[in-house]
């Protein structure tokens, strides 16, 4: 629903039906007049019902955010404190397939550290990529010289 939504270009559809009525005025009766003018009002209003629903997306995606980084941050914080508190060198000696454990273990770490920031990195992009594709205050058609 989303995709449909970035990609519907209503402005040119209000500009299509602004040029329909000013092309064929003289031939249009007045019912024909009004579903146009009605065309032209619901096209109209989809930039606010965009807006809003974007607005909405926002929220939701930030809701989520701060939920699933308050779920992964506090085993990733306690990783850490593990890791920093109690493991040393000794603490997985050995080796498997030429790696020290101690280096596994420590990647492992490291990688459940990382989850929280990857979680951020993950939901800013897509927010700033529905942002982006959707930056409009009203509609905008160019001269015909610009087309």
């Amino acid at each position: 629903m989303v995709f449909a939504a970035l990609n519907f270009n209503y402005s040119w559809k209000v500009f299509q039906v602004e040029r329909l009525l000013n092309e064929y005025e003289e031939r249009l009766d007045e019912e024909e007049r009004g579903l146009l003018d009605n065309l032209k009002t619901a096209l109209s209003l989809f930039g606010p019902a965009r807006e809003h629903i974007k607005t909405l997306y926002f929220q939701w995606a930030l809701i989520d955010l701060s939920q699933m980084i308050l779920y992964a941050a506090v085993p990733a914080l306690a990783v850490a404190g593990i890791m920093v508190g109690i493991v040393d060198a000794g603490t997985f000696p050995g080796n498997t397939l030429g790696l020290d454990h101690i280096i596994l273990v420590v990647g492992g770490a490291f990688a459940v550290t990382l989850v929280p920031f990857m979680l951020f990195v993950s939901y800013v992009l897509r927010i700033v990529t529905i942002a982006k594709r959707t930056l409009a205050i009203e509609p905008l058609i160019l001269r015909e010289s610009q087309r």
